[in-house]
């Protein structure tokens, strides 16, 4: 099925990705959180930016699962750009 072809491709993306945090920046209600990422090698780095922001939702799951707070921020993913900057 193309559909579920389609799907698959999408979520290689990430899959095959080593994805470097590089910092992350909590509201002052610490209700939203934005995390500045990099794949290894600056590769793909806007498609994988998109993936992240596509799956944020999965990702909260996980976390809610292993990090105990009264709230979960809402996550929100950017390019770290610093790197292009040196």
């Amino acid at each position: 099925d193309l559909h579920k072809e389609y799907r698959r491709q999408r979520q290689m993306c990430i899959r095959d990705s080593t994805i470097t945090v590089t910092e992350v920046r909590m509201s002052q209600d610490l209700k939203i959180a934005k995390a500045y990422v990099m794949p290894l090698g600056g590769k793909d780095a806007d498609e994988v930016i998109l993936k992240l922001k596509e799956y944020s939702f999965l990702i909260r799951k996980i976390l809610s699962q292993k990090v105990f707070m009264k709230f979960l921020p809402k996550l929100f993913f950017k390019k770290d750009e610093s790197f292009e900057q040196q």
